[in-house]
């Protein structure tokens, strides 16, 4: 979800639920559990499994290699910052298909939410977020990369040539990244090849901005807290990503299983047929 880390920090009131809202979501909510059970879950499965193992790597860094903790956080960053550079060629090359694809799930996002609060009972359910766009969250995301890396080596807090004389660290960064790239170059590939819709494509936005902004806000707390709040708040910025994606895909979890009941009752039969790759396609 593009800046969804935000929505965190945003008052969302909660609002009645319309009728209009509960003919959307007997219409089009067996579309929408189909794309959270055969794409939104997997999603966040995969980033879940990617973080765990930026996190594990640095725990063999630091357990193994006597990685700093100011290696562990150039490693995080750096690792962030080479999802930003493919970030740029998702938008140079399948502007389209982002659009399109989180365009998709906002609205899912929306009918999940009135599932939720409908199946526990509530006339009311949270205010939505605001609607993703996909160049100005671009834009945000490559304005705070640029002012955290501006801010960062003109502190020199980091120190980064001894960052990188820590024990295969820019081994283990060059292997992360390749593997990264070579998914990245895959995914562009048949997303251009295929139908706009066929091949769900994201951008990292939301993981680049927290990375960054929990960065900055590590090396500037470590002047007055002392190198020993600095190990601590590198483990939180590690870890931060980790946890967003664990909360993200429970609460699909949850969600799809209350969408699962009601398309359950208002379609039986469509309930009961297993979901193809054509319902998955199709618009709401």
């Amino acid at each position: 979800m593009i800046l969804g880390v935000f929505s965190l920090l945003q008052r969302r009131s909660a609002v009645a639920i319309a009728p209009t809202e509960i003919e959307t979501l007997d219409r089009d909510g067996a579309r929408a559990l189909n794309w959270a059970r055969s794409r939104g879950m997997r999603r966040a499965r995969r980033r879940l499994l990617w973080h765990a193992g930026v996190l594990g790597l640095c725990l063999l860094g630091v357990g193994s290699m006597y990685w700093t903790p100011v290696g562990m956080l150039v490693f995080v960053l750096l690792n962030a910052l080479i999802g930003m550079l493919l970030d740029c060629a998702r938008v140079l090359l399948t502007l389209r298909g982002l659009e399109h694809s989180h365009g998709r799930e906002y609205r899912a996002e929306q009918l999940l939410n009135v599932a939720l609060a409908h199946d526990a009972g509530a006339l009311q359910r949270p205010q939505a977020r605001s609607r993703p766009a996909v160049l100005a969250s671009f834009g945000l995301a490559f304005a705070v990369v640029a002012i955290s890396w501006l801010v960062l080596l003109y502190l020199d807090r980091l120190g980064w040539q001894a960052a990188f004389g820590t024990p295969l660290l820019p081994l283990l960064l060059f292997l992360a990244s390749t593997f990264r790239i070579g998914i990245a170059v895959q995914e562009i590939r048949l997303a251009r090849m295929l139908t706009t819709g066929t091949r769900e494509i994201y951008l990292e936005v939301d993981d680049t901005i927290g990375v960054h902004l929990l960065a900055l806000t590590a090396a500037l707390l470590s002047w007055p807290l002392g190198d020993a709040a600095l190990a601590v708040l590198a483990w939180l910025v590690a870890a931060t990503p980790l946890a967003w994606w664990a909360a993200r895909w429970w609460w699909l979890r949850k969600s799809s299983a209350a969408l699962s009941r009601r398309v359950r009752r208002t379609h039986p039969a469509l309930a009961q047929s297993d979901a193809t790759a054509d319902e998955a396609r199709d618009e709401f």
